[in-house]
């Protein structure tokens, strides 16, 4: 993996962050003014990579009568 920063068309500091295969994973989602400021903000993904990973719940599961079919809603 590897970030690359650049200029927009707004002259601001950007950053991509791109998996060994060349596939962009993620982006700073806003512009910096400063170079500084765009480096920092990949310091901070770099330590959150660290963090752990949560599950989001599932929705549940409609009932289904035995021939597969949903019952009505009433």
């Amino acid at each position: 993996m590897h970030f690359e920063i650049y200029r927009d068309h707004k002259d601001e500091w950007r950053w991509t962050l791109y998996a060994s295969n060349g596939r962009k994973i993620a982006d700073s989602g806003e512009g910096y003014q400063d170079k500084d400021d765009c480096l920092q903000g990949i310091e901070v993904v770099k330590q959150a990579s660290h963090s752990g990973v949560r599950e989001r719940p599932s929705p549940p599961v409609p009932p289904t009568t035995p021939f597969g079919f949903s019952p009505p809603k009433a």
